[in-house]
């Protein structure tokens, strides 16, 4: 008999079903905790059960007033999780999420999808749309050394040869240095004008590496000692995740965090990893940021999200209640009752 529920972080049922699941460190209860915490909201996951048939997709609930919320995906690449690609088991499943979601006074629901994981999530256009942003990169660790090194391109190489010859160096989880790491991702953001939300208390880096005990991982750029740049990787089941970087701006014109992503992968790869993720540009977008990652490997993914309108009567009421009119078109910001005044129609969560 097919049971649908929604497990609290607490609760022993979601370890124990991504004990069957192929899953990465975005679909952990205490990540989706550490997340909600930083919006107020709850933390818990849909489970989907039909014998020894699974799904699971990890939510933070927010309360918007008046008995209504709204679900997202924690920040990352959570997407669903299931152990059969059978057609009418995902039906099955994503009809009872609308429906649960829906007896919950859920509004809407806006998911990020893994790019690795859900390379093919076709069914998801069922219940909702499917956007795509672009693509993330990713470096293909089962190849061959060699073959990784010649997929970097020429003028990462030059930078990264001579970061070693000016007497750069990298180390992995000196946690000494996360405090200025910390203060170097602060500089960072500010230099690249981030959104606020990019802005992680202080507290946030602490409690990831203590809520995800050795799936996170600090590698630094170091010369004399000092410290230049540096990159928090998470790894999870063989996938490795560039999550947040850092470069303090006098060390810019060195680009160590090149040398940085050198090392992981090779790190990585000494480890007996699958894959490292180094994700794409802001929003998806083709700028600068991915051009960089770009230079380390010709292995591309599609970035999509979901989108789901629940309850439209309650999508229609915060919409108006927040001033904006309900677009039809969800491929724009996305929910629209939270899209900020100065924003235009696409914006941090489109």
């Amino acid at each position: 008999m097919p049971f649908a529920e929604l497990l609290e972080a607490d609760s022993p049922a979601w370890p124990d079903a991504l004990r069957e699941l192929r899953h990465d460190v975005y679909h952990l209860p205490g990540y989706a905790r550490l997340h909600a915490s930083l919006t107020g909201g709850r933390a818990c996951a849909f489970s989907y059960v039909d014998g020894s048939r699974q799904f699971l997709l990890p939510l933070v609930l927010q309360d918007l007033g008046g008995g209504s919320s709204d679900a997202a995906s924690p920040y990352g690449y959570p997407g669903p999780l299931s152990n059969v690609q059978d057609r009418e088991f995902w039906t099955a499943a994503l009809e009872a999420l609308v429906a649960l979601l829906k007896r919950r006074e859920v509004a809407t629901l806006f998911v990020r999808l893994h790019p690795i994981l859900n390379s093919d999530c076709s069914a998801l256009q069922q219940i909702g749309t499917l956007v795509q942003h672009g693509d993330t990169v990713s470096i293909d660790l089962r190849a061959p050394h060699r073959e990784i090194e010649q997929h970097i391109r020429a003028n990462h190489r030059r930078q990264i040869d001579r970061a070693r010859r000016r007497g750069t160096y990298t180390v992995v989880d000196r946690w000494d240095l996360l405090d200025p790491f910390i203060d170097a991702y602060y500089e960072t953001m500010t230099r690249v004008g981030a959104g606020q939300e990019y802005f992680f208390p202080r507290n946030y880096f602490t409690r990831l590496v203590r809520e995800l005990a050795g799936s996170v991982h600090l590698v630094s750029a170091l010369r004399e000692d000092a410290f230049l740049a540096g990159g928090l990787f998470l790894t999870c089941q063989g996938l490795v995740q560039y999550h947040l970087g850092a470069t303090w701006t006098r060390a810019l014109q060195e680009q160590p965090m090149k040398l940085v992503f050198d090392e992981t992968w090779r790190w990585a790869r000494a480890r007996g990893d699958t894959d490292l993720h180094l994700g794409g540009g802001v929003g998806g977008l083709r700028d600068s940021l991915y051009h960089f990652k770009a230079g380390f490997s010709p292995t591309r993914h599609a970035f999509e999200t979901l989108r789901v309108v629940v309850d439209p009567a309650a999508y229609e009421r915060l919409c108006l209640g927040a001033g904006q009119v309900p677009a039809s078109d969800l491929s724009e910001y996305f929910p629209s009752f939270r899209r900020p005044a100065h924003e235009g129609a696409v914006g941090l969560l489109s």
